[in-house]
């Protein structure tokens, strides 16, 4: 199966909240066409599972999902399965992420999709851990930012000098390059949280020239 085959497929591995019917719940197609042109054969982690999961798999990464449903695990296995689809290099871990990510090391990754649980603070803690296993110059994908959870990882990257902003792609999906990997050393070195900041301190950290 090709990536275009499976855009137009566009498979129903989730179950919907109310009916419990079989919905169809992912990323925008362009983010599959996406790591088909930028990431193909990379290592690759994301939180949540399912359509991206399977365009991963598709494009020839070592792949990583960490998500605890195993109902979209054996479906994503089972699609696969029917459509010839090789799953040798796919990991599924059936963990919360902010259990499983501060076990891992750090910069093993060439890119990462945060969008699992959008519940504040868990993309925030995805974000973090997934930071932190991200090669430099390794991709950065933040899903949904329609979501204010999400939002603002998305808001704080595009301030910090850290990370490179490539683009929205499709409706709600930023992407980002990690530019350094370093050490947090203190709230006055990232511009997001100085800039929203209103106490004495921040003013002083923003000085009269910003």
């Amino acid at each position: 199966m090709t990536t275009n085959q499976l855009i137009d497929t566009l498979p129903k591995l989730h179950k919907d909240w109310d009916s419990g019917e079989p919905v169809f719940w992912g990323v925008a197609p362009e983010v599959i066409e996406f790591v088909e042109k930028n990431v193909s054969s990379g290592r690759t982690i994301e939180t949540g599972a399912g359509f991206s999961s399977i365009g991963f798999i598709i494009c020839g990464c070592t792949h990583t999902a960490v998500c605890p449903d195993t109902f979209v695990r054996d479906n994503i296995l089972g699609f696969c399965d029917r459509h010839g689809i090789d799953t040798t290099q796919f990991t599924f871990v059936s963990s919360k992420s902010q259990d499983y990510l501060p076990t891992l090391p750090e910069q093993e990754f060439d890119c990462a999709l945060v969008d699992g649980e959008h519940a504040f603070p868990i993309p925030q803690i995805d974000f973090y851990y997934l930071s932190r296993v991200l090669k430099v110059d390794g991709l950065l994908l933040v899903d949904d930012i329609d979501i204010w959870s999400c939002e603002i990882i998305h808001k704080f990257l595009h301030w910090d000098h850290d990370w490179d902003f490539i683009g929205i792609i499709g409706p709600h999906t930023a992407a980002y390059r990690k530019r350094a990997h370093r050490e947090i050393t203190g709230w006055g070195d990232q511009r997001f949280v100085v800039a929203n900041s209103v106490t004495p301190a921040a003013l002083g950290f923003l000085g009269p020239s910003r």
